[in-house]
């Protein structure tokens, strides 16, 4: 068997295909690049030289000649192995390996507790998990008073994480706001072109305490909090509120946003009895309404805080159960998409085509609609988490299609039934043409706060 190098053409004794010599891993292994452009390793006594580019013939059929000659060349390559190393140069450098399908930019960032069974004291590890086809070039930043500090610079190859840092409980405090930049290419070939990212995400240092937040992923053996910078070549994106500006957008009330005439009479209320309700804050407080906010890990808190129990917990319907379960008897419980369905739409036959969701089976087709064309979250209430909920619920193989903004199919009747969410991006008008038009086909059509409330057992629980 004549020496191979790199370029030649050659094709596998012991099964069907070949390619490229690519490099060498090592004085007995190649490197063979597929028509994929994938480069496998093969052990060098199982390919031959040829000259043609068809590799999709069969096992190699040789006389008893070529059995000979090929017995005396590996018996002259262990002899020369025994006494002396191979000349030959080792010129692989290890290339990443692409997978199929992974063309898509996919980048998160990962923490990982060195000792999970310390959590009050373990230290912990930061990583860049770069989980498609591309070289990402990328700079890892946290705030530091008004400006940023670069904490990690690097690339991390096409499939692999890169360790960038660790760091200890101390801080915490210095990394509630981070930033990553990247960049998007490929090496030695051609490729689709990815635009620059910047995305500022907010860690909530607080799940640094709590073990069951790292969770099992496909990237570490151990559990890892994980945040997406990059999902299917959507930039993550988080929304950030300074303060002191909401209060005061709340609390402005101008001369000139008052109309100069006011009709006399107050504006009738809708036949069907539905309450026009006006989430904005500022409502409230004209109404000399006691407000108070909190998030979900600080609701007990709140309530000790209270002299008295709320009337009205008005809560994310992602979290509906969790506050039900925690609330005080006396306090009625609802949620904003449940207000906006009311505001918005027909609670009633909301509340009346939630009872389809018992019906459903895993032949069954849903439709998800969505208002808003903002790009989702890691974890999107309409693409994620409702989804996972009824999933759950009627089986794994339940279809689910999702639309957005002013995306709605005039014909209905292919589903089962229509979850729409609070529609807070359309007018009443709009969303009561919708409804009619489900109506109209006989299909079920109800909300996001609804169907959860429903899911969770809560439906007649809850004010609506």
């Amino acid at each position: 068997m004549e020496d191979m190098k790199i370029g030649d053409k050659v094709r596998f004794l012991s099964e069907v295909g070949g390619g490229i010599v690519s490099g060498f891993q090592d004085k007995d292994t190649v490197l063979v690049r597929d028509e994929d452009g994938f480069d496998i390793p093969m052990p060098v006594r199982e390919c031959v030289v040829v000259e043609t580019d068809d590799y999709n013939i069969a096992k190699v059929n040789t006389g008893t000649h070529d059995k000979k000659k090929l017995v005396g060349e590996r018996a002259a390559r262990q002899f020369r192995d025994e006494d002396e190393e191979d000349d030959r140069p080792v010129t692989f450098v290890p290339k990443p390996q692409e997978r199929r399908n992974g063309d898509k930019l996919n980048v998160f960032l990962a923490y990982v507790p060195m000792n999970p069974k310390e959590m009050t004291t373990t230290s912990f590890e930061a990583y860049l998990v770069n989980d498609s086809n591309y070289y990402v070039t990328f700079l890892y930043m946290s705030v530091e008073g008004t400006g940023w500090r670069v904490r990690f610079q690097g690339t991390v190859e096409p499939n692999t994480k890169l360790f960038m840092e660790e760091f200890d409980r101390s801080v915490l405090n210095d990394m509630e706001r981070v930033c990553v930049q990247c960049l998007a290419y490929k090496q030695e070939k051609t490729f689709l072109l990815k635009p620059a990212v910047q995305v500022e995400l907010r860690i909530d240092t607080v799940k640094f305490y709590k073990l069951h937040t790292f969770q099992p992923s496909d990237f570490f053996e151990e559990n890892a909090l994980v945040y997406d910078v990059v999902k299917d070549d959507v930039p993550a994106r988080t929304v950030f509120v300074n303060a002191e500006q909401l209060q005061e957008a709340l609390l402005k009330k101008s001369a000139d946003e008052r109309p100069v005439r006011q009709p006399a009479r107050k504006a009738e209320q809708p036949k069907n009895g539905i309450i026009e309700i006006d989430l904005h804050i500022r409502e409230l407080l004209d109404k000399k309404c006691l407000v108070v906010t909190c998030t979900t890990d600080k609701f007990p808190a709140t309530l000790q805080a209270l002299a008295r129990p709320p009337k009205l917990i008005i809560t994310d319907s992602q979290v509906f159960k969790a506050i039900y379960e925690q609330k005080p008897k006396e306090s009625e419980l609802t949620s904003f998409s449940v207000l906006f369905a009311g505001y918005k739409g027909d609670i009633h036959y909301y509340v009346e085509s939630a009872t389809a969701i018992e019906r459903l089976t895993e032949s069954s087709r849903v439709l998800i609609a969505e208002a808003c064309t903002h790009a989702p979250l890691s974890e999107d209430i309409g693409r994620v988490k409702l989804p996972r909920l009824l999933r759950k619920r009627i089986g794994e193989n339940l279809q689910i299609d999702m639309v957005a903004g002013t995306d709605f199919p005039q014909d209905l009747t292919p589903y089962s039934l229509v979850i729409h969410c609070g529609a807070c991006m359309f007018n009443r008008k709009y969303v009561l043409s919708r409804i009619e038009r489900a109506r109209e086909q006989h299909i079920p059509m109800t909300n996001y706060g609804v169907a959860i409330a429903f899911l969770n057992g809560i439906l007649d629980q809850i004010k609506y």
